[in-house]
């Protein structure tokens, strides 16, 4: 019976884009969430799902999320050095 609440490795793989191969020596390195058993030439490997989700949400944002993170970094800064009309320095109202 399949734990829901892990991944297999082909799993991670598709949803990191990596290859199966990749996530294995990322998880025995200890860079990726995950565990392994080696038992005689076979390894098998443990992914928790949740883990998988969080090491995502932290590591890989796309080039869009992060173009848009520094743009809205670089405007707030604009305008909070931005003089206003009458001379005096704008504040944001977030």
């Amino acid at each position: 019976m399949r734990d829901e609440r892990c991944m297999t490795v082909e799993e991670a793989a598709e949803c990191t884009g990596a290859a199966p191969g990749f996530i294995r020596m990322a998880i025995q390195q200890g860079t990726f969430p995950g565990s392994y058993i080696k038992n005689g030439g076979k390894a098998t490997f443990h992914i928790p799902r949740k883990a998988v989700e969080e090491y995502m949400e932290h590591f890989y944002r796309s080039p869009e999320d992060e173009l848009i993170s520094a743009l809205m970094l670089k405007l707030s800064r604009t305008k909070e050095k931005a003089p206003s009309a009458n001379g005096t320095k704008n504040e944001l109202n977030m």
